[in-house]
Formats: structure tokens, sequence, C-alpha cells
């Protein structure tokens, strides 16, 4: 299998438990955090140029397997797709989360994106901005990841 194009990576952004949002929200926003979008027990907190750190808390004491978002530049979740689609070997079939794998698509929040499932059980979305908008000043937060 040839190794994978240089994709230009431009983040990781974890998905962290919190036993309350908005503790969660007071807590981060006293740090110059803003929030990025709330919904039913989850919240996008950023800071910085085009949400140069973002964190997303989960609400839940009992949040099992981990979640991890990694963000790249416009057009390069679609380039890992099509590669891992042509070259991975079928004796080692990747495990593509259920609701977010089987295929790379555009979302309501401004993402191109596909997941998969570490050996773990962690869900790792591979995902970048639909547009190359130089005025965006946030990432838009996802709806509710399934617990």
């Amino acid at each position: 299998m040839p190794p994978p194009p240089h994709l230009a990576y431009m983040k990781p952004i974890p998905i962290l438990p919190s036993s309350n949002i908005d503790k969660t929200i007071d807590f981060y926003t006293l740090l110059g955090f803003k929030v990025g979008g709330k919904h039913d027990g989850f919240v996008s907190l950023w800071v910085g140029d085009k949400s140069c750190v973002n964190l997303y808390y989960r609400e839940g004491t009992d949040l099992g397997k981990g979640e991890c978002i990694i963000l790249s530049e416009v057009g390069q979740a679609r380039i890992l797709f099509e590669h891992l689609q042509k070259h991975h070997p079928p004796l080692h079939q990747l495990v593509y989360a259920p609701g977010g794998g089987e295929k790379c698509e555009a979302k309501p929040w401004g993402f191109e994106q596909f997941s998969l499932l570490d050996p773990d059980g962690n869900k790792i979305t591979f995902a970048s901005h639909l547009t190359d908008d130089e005025n965006e000043s946030e990432v838009q937060a996802p709806a509710v990841p399934d617990v």
C-alpha cells in the first residue's frame, strides 16, 4: 500500500467529557474562549483566528470511548478518503464509524468529513472546511455526537 499523500492538517479537535456544560462554559469564557455552538449536552468552545484552538465538550460521566476530529485544509479529507478507498488492503478492512464513515460528505456545519474507528473503538473524524473563506472567524459546532 503506498503511503497517503501529504495532507495539510490544521489541528485536532478533541471531544472531552463535562459533568456540567454550563460550568464548563463559565470556566472557559473566563479564559477568553467563545461559544461556537451549544446543543443539548454539547458545546464547542473556541479562541483565536479561525478557531485556532477549539475544544468540544459532551456532558456525561460515563462517556466510554473517546473521539477526535482532525481538521485539515479545504479538500484534504476527501483526498485521504479516496486514497483509503483505493489503496487499503482488503484483508484488513477499515472500520467506518456508524453513521459517518462510508462516504466523505458535506455536513450542515461547514465540514466535509468521514469517520473511522481506531483499534480501541475511538471515533476519529477527518474533516475539511467546505470553503476557504478567510473571513470565517469560527467553526460551527456539529450536531450532538452519538453517545
